[in-house]
């Protein structure tokens, strides 16, 4: 790859993101991040101390928009994560499962409209970090 980096990169090993904002079934959706975390964690390809910067940055979001949950007060702080993942996704380019999940965060981001799809988008995230720990992820 020359000049342009490529959004699909790992794409094949990283199942594609689940709707976070409308899943139809709970305990699928759950299963769902489960397999998407054991891939994370397969082979070490993704730490949880490489998501915890995020993970910290979003818990205090999570915070001020369970506040307010029918508002978009915290709309601009989620879209200014996306240069977190874009630094994060660069940094690591070699590592195609993180630049996956970082694309997957960055399109997940774009969608935000409400402070509900803000703590959606936490918990997703948390359900990440909780299930790449069950699958035996290192300790963050």
């Amino acid at each position: 790859m020359t000049g342009e980096r490529s959004r699909d990169y790992g794409r094949r090993e990283l199942p594609p993101c689940p709707d976070i904002f409308h899943p139809d079934d709970l305990d699928a959706y759950l299963n769902y991040i489960s397999d998407y975390s054991a891939k994370m964690v397969e082979g070490k390809s993704v730490t949880t101390s490489q998501i915890r910067n995020i993970f910290s940055r979003m818990k205090k979001l999570e915070a001020l928009a369970k506040k307010d949950p029918d508002s978009d007060s915290c709309i601009a702080d989620v879209k200014r994560l996306r240069v977190q993942f874009a630094y994060n996704s660069g940094r690591n380019y070699k590592n195609a499962i993180y630049r996956a999940f970082m694309n997957d965060l960055d399109e997940l981001a774009q969608k935000i409209k409400t402070n509900r799809d803000v703590l959606r988008f936490y918990e997703f995230v948390e359900a990440i970090v909780a299930y790449m720990k069950y699958h035996g992820g290192e300790k963050a």
